[in-house]
């Protein structure tokens, strides 16, 4: 049996932002604070949810929270 492996590949766009959080040294604390900033202030007009129907807003907080947990 042969094992195929897949390997995501980003795109230009997402390489050149995963360039900019490394350039501009961001943690991922950075990341989802900038995310959630962006979010709560109506950057993007929609409401995003997840499966379980938690908005962006919940979702990073829960993060933010998971992180500052594991400091």
């Amino acid at each position: 049996m042969i094992k195929k492996e897949w390997h995501w590949m980003p795109d230009y766009k997402q390489q050149k932002q995963m360039s900019i959080i490394k350039e501009k040294n961001l943690s991922n604390i950075d990341v989802w604070n900038i995310v959630n900033e962006w979010y709560i202030n109506g950057m993007y007009a929609d409401i995003l949810q997840d499966e379980n129907g938690a908005d962006l807003e919940e979702i990073c907080e829960w993060q933010l929270y998971k992180l500052n947990k594991n400091k």
